[in-house]
């Protein structure tokens, strides 16, 4: 089998291959024509995949140190996402398209070991699903993905997919926390009543508690269909009989639409509704083990505020028991939700109408969609206020016409990123904004990034301009809060802050200032550690 495998694979096929917790979906990682065909098949258009290689070549393809080659090699044996080589031809193009990365990890499995060689040193291996539900158990759920299959006979009975890390200077990013880290527990700095925090509805897992233990869930999928519904039940169902854990408590989302919503009211257990950004802040308290009152930054896409509308770049005092807004981005209108997120040159559009700018140069967009739009916004239909920092990033990147269309979650705020990595911001002055009342108004950035458009200043230029901003404002706006309030402890959370120039920004700058900053270590500092947050705050909750 190991040996037709390999034959199969330098042929051009795509096999599916089953190990202990699912199914990785494996092909060369250098010939283009076989990684489009499986971006075809998986409907994964542009997302990057990782490849596994051997220790011997990894150096090859990718920068890496001997830290993060000891960190590859460890028993959690993650993919590390690093920078790639230049010039390098030994990877098709298409495996990590436009873009100056490539998530990478090593053998893992004796059978890796057996088709990983001298003559098929890259293979491509994705998740053994079709993109955003669970991973698969059974090769027939894979049968119009792969041409052939490398299998066992034993089932699987624990799925769990591959762990992902992105290094930073703050900290490894911990961007999907599973393989190699769960089950293990994180320790609670109270006693805890056992509790089972539901999660979000993207980068999903739940986490369950018992007395000072907090087991969080492997990741788990990233849409509301019925497998991941399924897969949810499944694995929590598991976790109960595990760790002989019944929930007294339950906690979810404040979103009433999530799906988790939905299971947290059915199980009849006393329910608290947590707000999104609160959960983000209070789980990094919690790792941490900090009870008193912080600064908490939650920059991220989506989050359901209190006033019913779309949150996203906020600035809390928070301790475990309640949360005051003391700073948040200005409202700006996002005009059919979702529909918007995965076509950014509307949110563009949108920003520039509410800002009072002409749209003329604005490339990308038809005059009939401008017009549709503009009714759209006029009428306030299907209309939804926000305050997201990750819809910031979407308009600015729109507005450069880096991505005008989305295939997967934060492209175009990736590439924004892209533009300016390993780029010191020293050197650049900030777009003007104001900070005042509670509002950090962005409304003069948007139009100084406009007039350095019109001025035809380079992408680069722009990129740096806009990060260095999004990074001043932050800082001026904490020291605002520490004064008004007595702290000197911050917590950065939230899914912008998987982004290193703002991690790292926000992280130097603050600590040059004398500010203790607490940044995720053990948990994502995206949506996939709401659940914790959402334990903490409960346990609290109840007294």
């Amino acid at each position: 089998p190991i040996s037709n495998t390999i034959k199969f694979l330098k042929q051009g096929k795509i096999i599916g291959i089953k190990g202990i917790g699912g199914f990785h979906i494996a092909c060369d990682a250098s010939n283009y024509e076989t990684v489009a065909e499986l971006r075809r098949r998986k409907h994964r258009p542009d997302k990057p995949f990782a490849v596994m290689c051997s220790r011997a070549k990894i150096s090859e393809i990718v920068q890496i140190s001997n830290e993060q080659i000891q960190l590859l090699k460890s028993p959690s044996a993650p993919i590390l996402i690093l920078p790639k080589k230049h010039k390098n031809e030994r990877i098709a193009e298409n495996v990590a398209p436009k873009n100056p990365n490539l998530g990478v990890f090593f053998p893992y499995a004796p059978y890796h070991y057996q088709i990983i060689g001298k003559d098929l040193p890259f293979l491509v291996m994705t998740s053994g699903n079709i993109s955003d539900e669970p991973l698969a158990d059974d090769e027939k759920k894979l049968e119009n993905l792969c041409d052939y299959y490398l299998t066992h006979n034993r089932a699987i009975l624990n799925r769990s997919d591959d762990s992902v890390i992105l290094p930073a200077k703050s900290a490894n990013i911990i961007i999907r926390r599973s393989r190699g880290f769960v089950p293990r527990p994180l320790k609670l700095p109270f006693f805890s009543v056992p509790t089972i925090g539901c999660g979000a509805e993207l980068k999903l897992t739940f986490a369950i508690s018992k007395q000072d233990n907090l087991f969080l869930s492997p990741y788990l999928g990233n849409s509301g269909n019925k497998e991941t519904l399924d897969f949810y039940l499944e694995t929590l169902e598991k976790y109960q009989k595990w760790f002989r854990i019944k929930p007294e408590v339950a906690a979810c989302d404040l979103q009433p639409d999530f799906f988790t919503t939905g299971i947290a009211e059915n199980f009849g257990l006393p329910l608290f509704r947590i707000q999104h950004h609160f959960a983000h802040i209070a789980a990094i308290m919690a790792e941490h083990n900090i009870s008193e009152p912080v600064i908490g930054i939650a920059y991220d896409g989506t989050g359901y505020g209190t006033d019913e509308a779309i949150w996203g770049g906020e600035i809390f005092v928070c301790d475990y028991s309640d949360f005051t807004r003391v700073f948040h981005l200005n409202y700006m209108p996002l005009p059919g939700g979702d529909a918007a997120i995965r076509h950014p040159i509307r949110i563009a559009f949108s920003y520039l109408q509410k800002s009072g700018i002409n749209s003329d140069f604005l490339k990308n967009i038809s005059d009939k969609e401008k017009s549709i739009i503009q009714k759209q916004l006029e009428k306030n239909f299907n209309v939804f206020q926000t305050s997201s920092m990750g819809r910031l990033f979407d308009c600015i990147a729109a507005l450069l016409g880096l991505f005008p269309r989305i295939t997967f979650e934060a492209q175009s705020a990736m590439a924004l990123e892209f533009l300016c990595a390993n780029e010191s911001l020293s050197d650049c002055e900030s777009y003007p904004f104001e900070i005042k009342d509670k509002i950090i108004d962005i409304t003069p950035l948007i139009k100084g990034v406009v007039s350095d458009i019109q001025k035809h200043k380079n992408h680069k230029t722009i990129a740096k301009k806009f990060h260095k901003t999004v990074i001043d404002f932050t800082w001026k706006a904490v020291r605002k809060t520490a004064k008004i309030y007595g702290l000197r402890k911050v917590v950065l959370g939230g899914g912008v802050m998987q982004n290193r120039i703002i991690l790292d920004g926000l992280a130097d700058i603050l600590k040059r200032d004398n500010f203790s900053v607490f940044v995720p270590r053990q948990l994502p500092p995206n949506d996939g550690s709401i659940s914790a947050g959402q334990v903490a705050i409960a346990n609290h909750k109840i007294g």
